[in-house]
Parts: C-alpha cells; structure tokens; sequence
C-alpha cells in the first residue's frame, strides 16, 4: 500500500567545541548517551526558559532512539507549557521516561483540545553532525542552548554548513548586502549581555533615517516627512578571503556569520564577476521525501532514514 509522500528540509550543522575551528568539532554521541538513560523521567531532562516565566514554557528531548549504522541518536524536540489543565502537557506524560509526538496527538484528539506544543521538530546527531528539520525562518540557537544545557557543556556550539555555489569560487566574492529585514528591529543600539557573549541589536532604517535628518535637517521638504517609511536601507560588508585560509576554514566563518540569520532572503553575496547568490542558497541542505500516514502525519522512521542517509554523507564527505 502507497503512502503521501511531501518533500522535508533537512539543515545541516557542524558540532564543535568553543569556536568554529575544524580542529574543535566533537562527537557528542557518548555523552548523549550518558545523558539521556541517565534520566528516570521526561521531566528530568525538561530546561526551563526563564523561572520567572510565569507561564513555564520548557524545552526538551521527548523521544529518542539510538540507531547503530550509522551510530546516532535520533530525537524528538519540543517546546511545551507544562501544568495542570487540560491545555497542558499533563504529569502523567512527563513521569514517563520519554513519550512520542503520537502520545501527544492522541491526547489531543480524545480531549478535543488544541496543539499542546508551541513547537515540535526532530534532529539526528551522527559523528561531527547535526541534521534537523527544524524550518528554516528558526535559527538553531534554541536547539544548541539545549543540548550545552543537557551535556554541561556551555562551549558547544552548532555552526550551520554551508554550501557555496561550485561556480563562486570563494575568493571572488566581494561583498555582502545585509536588507534592513536581517537585522533584529526590535531594539535600537540596546547591548543584550548573557553570561557567555554581548550582542548589540540596531535598527538601520532608523540609523539611515538619522543620518540623512543631520545632512539635511535645514531643507524644509525633508523635515515634515517620515523618512523611515520611505527609505530602505543595507549593510554593505566588503569580504575577502586571506590566502592561508583554507576552504573548511572558510566555510566555517560563513556559517558562523549566518547562524544568527533567522530571514535569509534578506542577504546576498556579490561575486567579482557573475550572478548573485541569494542568501537561501548558502545554507547546506537537503530536501527528502518522507512519507505520511492518511491523516497527514510523518512517517517518523521514513524520517529517521533519510537522516541518517544525510549524516552518512555529511561524515564521507569531511
């Protein structure tokens, strides 16, 4: 009998140790391992976001399975709303030692209740490797603070992989155009700290605005328009590539530049001679075909497959 089948994204990433150099990446597999039978309970391994959140949003690895060829973990990720009403993830499922995105639905199903998970996706690790299906507007950041959390490694670090066009050579490239849609707008020049980096977010419409405001502040047809509903503004940054870098090496400094890229349509890169690259082509990737049952769900194992193939690849090709 013939299943549906609909094409999946699968990202690919790098797991390294305290920065992006190759000679840092990890196996994360053992401690995984460790980690993951050493919990008693689902709720063991659930991170809280924030403890004064007053809603107590976690994140956690639900389900998993270890796969011996290749030697991996694949796993099911989900953000939840734990409490004591029925519009929660109830105790019951949380004292299991892990339960399945089937568990959940079904649960949903008999109670007539709506999606009890904020967010849901799978990851397989293999070797230096993560593949995920986490959807590509999300960056990785939640998953990486995580999986730091789980193992007690605030060092580990997810670089997405990156996949320069074969008719780019890397030394050509001369520029990269930034939109104003790329960078966070939700604070202008605040300096956001956490224990292990400092992060400072603008707006440049704002700064554009400003600009042309101190150039030509004296003409009176500029000073009674609001220049930031018109104007559009980019972040140029010239690029190249120093001579003893190797192309690994580079490729890691380009996933580490678009990692915290949440919109990439927003991003170009400018060759010396030749098309454009848009900023979706940069990522690694891959789309499969996975099946579905008739009621629309994936067919996990079909899932775990075509993971495992990806990771199989991703380590043969190293």
């Amino acid at each position: 009998m013939s299943s549906k089948t609909k094409d999946i994204i699968l990202r690919a990433f790098r797991i390294s140790i305290g920065d992006t150099k190759v000679s840092n990446a990890v196996n994360i597999f053992d401690d995984l391992k460790v980690k993951l039978g050493g919990f008693e309970s689902s709720s063991d391994r659930c991170m809280i976001l924030n403890p004064t959140d007053p809603n107590n949003e976690k994140d956690l690895i639900s389900d998993y399975h270890e796969v011996i060829i290749p030697k991996s973990f694949f796993c099911t990720m989900l953000r939840i709303v734990p409490g004591e009403d029925a519009q929660h993830i109830p105790d019951e499922l949380l004292e299991q030692k892990k339960f399945s995105m089937d568990e959940v639905e079904e649960l949903q199903e008999s109670h007539n209740l709506p999606n009890l998970c904020k967010e849901s996706f799978y990851f397989s690790t293999c070797g230096h490797y993560l593949v995920t299906n986490l959807r590509g507007n999300k960056t990785i950041k939640d998953l990486q603070t995580y999986l730091s959390w789980l193992l007690g490694n605030d060092l580990l670090i997810l670089t997405p992989m990156v996949n320069i066009p074969d008719d780019i050579p890397m030394q050509d490239i001369s520029n990269i155009t930034f939109s104003d849609g790329y960078i966070d707008s939700s604070f202008e020049g605040e300096v956001v700290k956490t224990q292990s980096s400092q992060t400072r977010s603008f707006n440049l419409k704002n700064m554009a605005a400003s600009i042309i405001d101190d150039l030509f502040g004296d003409t009176q047809d500029l000073s009674d328009i609001d220049l930031e509903r018109i104007i559009e503004a980019n972040l140029i940054v010239k690029w190249s590539k120093p001579k003893d870098m190797s192309k690994e090496e580079y490729e890691k400094v380009m996933g580490a530049m678009i990692k915290p890229v949440a919109d990439l349509e927003g991003m170009t890169i400018k060759p010396k001679k030749g098309r454009l690259i848009r900023g979706e082509e940069i990522p690694k990737t891959k789309v499969v075909k996975v099946a579905h049952t008739s009621s629309g769900k994936i067919v996990e194992m079909g899932l775990q497959q075509e993971m495992s193939k990806f990771l199989n690849e991703l380590n043969q090709s190293k």
